[in-house]
């Protein structure tokens, strides 16, 4: 990956969306990676390690962020936690 593709990339990550809609990476990220993340996390993985962009977009966007949360929530109660 080139510097420059790098960078875009880190600033799609990054941006945070219209409070309007979703942008198409949190449309991506609310699908099968946030579950991933969650359930890795769940299991004491590095998740940060594991899934740098993906814990880089949640800190970031509000959004994704609270989806986060209510999925973390619901799978910590479910696994007994």
């Amino acid at each position: 990956m080139t510097p420059n593709k790098f960078i875009e990339l880190y600033n799609t990550i990054t941006a945070p969306p219209p409070t309007s809609s979703l942008t198409p990476i949190c449309q991506f990220m609310q699908q099968e990676p946030l579950d991933l993340f969650v359930t890795d996390e769940i299991l004491n993985k590095p998740v940060d390690i594991l899934y740098p962009f993906i814990a880089l977009h949640i800190e970031n966007c509000s959004i994704c962020c609270h989806e986060y949360e209510r999925r973390a929530t619901d799978n910590y109660l479910v696994a007994g936690f």
